[in-house]
């Protein structure tokens, strides 16, 4: 009897904790919200999926345009939400939001201070 109880609360440990077992870290932000798969359209005409990812920099101008410039791989993306960004210039921040690799843009959810 007591071996059937514990094999009954071993399975419902599996069915309760089996989703969280198989997702990757990536897919889960520091503030607790799920990285949602986005559908973008390429410039190929296919369908891309992206997820909802941080990233980290500093937000400067670049011509009449707002980027956030990633100082570890000197690389800068184009902001596609630019009042947001006009508020940040020249300010190390986080932003949330989707990266359209076709473009270098990212596709803005939120920006803090990092």
């Amino acid at each position: 009897m007591k071996t059937l109880w514990i094999m009954a609360l071993a399975v419902l440990f599996l069915f309760i904790a089996a989703p969280a077992i198989g997702a990757p870290p990536s897919s889960v932000f520091a503030g607790g919200r799920a990285a949602a798969p986005v559908t973008q359209p390429s410039s190929a005409g296919k369908t891309v999926t992206t997820k909802v990812q941080t990233f980290t920099g500093t937000v400067a101008r670049s011509g009449d345009l707002y980027v956030l410039q990633d100082d570890s791989t000197n690389t800068s993306f184009q902001l596609d939400d630019q009042e947001s960004a006009r508020k940040y210039n020249g300010r190390r921040v986080k932003v949330i939001g989707t990266l359209d690799l076709s473009t270098k843009t990212i596709h803005v959810e939120a920006i803090e201070v990092a």
